[in-house]
């Protein structure tokens, strides 16, 4: 591979790998966020617990990964919103990981005897990936 085709596909692959970002994040909602009390807490589950708005960050985490997932496939047609869809998917990823942060301390308070589980550190990975590729994309 000569280096114009690496150019060329330069957007795709980081396109792909902040769509991979989006989609990890999308599957933390269906997890376990928490282990409490031997009961685990995916988070749908956590929609039925009886909380604040906190109940609801597993879902806005899917959700910000949905739109991050559109933004980065329109990123990668090149027609020239490259740059502010990429700070967007990247702001998307600063909010996913302050949500997170705000879901650790809350459970930390909430629950007893927890842990957490997969779904809150695929969420964190989330969105360190969609910040890091936002911005990338956004400097093609």
């Amino acid at each position: 591979m000569d280096s114009t085709s690496l150019k060329k596909n330069t957007p795709y692959i980081w396109g792909i790998i902040g769509i991979i970002g989006a989609l990890i994040g999308i599957v933390a909602i269906a997890v376990s966020w928490f282990t409490s009390g031997g009961i685990d807490y995916t988070g749908i589950d956590l929609i039925d617990y009886d909380g604040s708005f906190q109940i609801y960050i597993p879902v806005i985490v899917a959700v910000l990964g949905v739109i991050s997932l559109i933004l980065f496939a329109v990123g990668m047609t090149g027609n020239g919103s490259r740059k502010n869809v990429g700070y967007i998917s990247a702001l998307f990823g600063i909010i996913t990981i302050i949500l997170a942060i705000v879901s650790y301390m809350w459970a930390g308070d909430e629950f007893t005897d927890l842990s957490y589980g997969i779904g809150f550190y695929l969420a964190v990975a989330s969105g360190v990936i969609t910040l890091i590729f936002g911005i990338i994309q956004a400097r093609l």
